[in-house]
């Protein structure tokens, strides 16, 4: 049973139904929001699927975003999960989720998206992917999708 959560803040999708909607529609299950490795100032929404590649990403994984205010589904690699989180002092792990994003939460913050970390005094563990699933150092986590403002 996994001990860590980690917070998940969406970008494009700002509630639980327009998620719900990309899970029916790809029969895929929603991964976060990451920094894109190709362009840091771009946020995208992950999304992982079992059985075939899918045809647009070509592989398991797709990403979305805004593009022209059109939303795009575009490539993803496991690997491209790449970013750290700290630990709160409620014991949850937050994560910024491009290079812009300066989060601070319940006296932890940390920013710098994929590009660099830049932090609190506060544990930190790398956020990896496998197979859909988020990791924690290597270590199975709850994700713990939130819609709440930050701090």
């Amino acid at each position: 049973m996994p001990k860590n959560n980690l917070l998940i803040y969406p970008d494009l999708f700002r509630t639980k139904d327009k998620i719900t909607f990309v899970e029916k529609h790809y029969r895929a299950k929603y991964v976060g929001c990451f920094q894109h490795p190709k362009n840091s100032l771009k946020c995208v929404e992950v999304f992982y699927q079992d059985g075939p590649p899918h045809e647009v990403s070509k592989s398991n994984y797709m990403c979305l975003f805004h593009n022209n205010h059109n939303v795009v589904i575009s490539e993803w690699q496991e690997d491209w999960i790449n970013q750290n989180a700290v630990e709160t002092n409620k014991k949850e792990y937050i994560y910024s989720r491009d290079r812009h994003d300066y989060f601070v939460k319940d006296g932890a913050m940390v920013d710098g998206g994929a590009s660099y970390t830049r932090s609190s005094i506060s544990p930190i563990k790398k956020i990896t992917c496998k197979d859909g699933k988020l990791m924690l150092d290597s270590e199975p986590c709850n994700t713990v999708l939130t819609f709440l403002k930050k701090d």
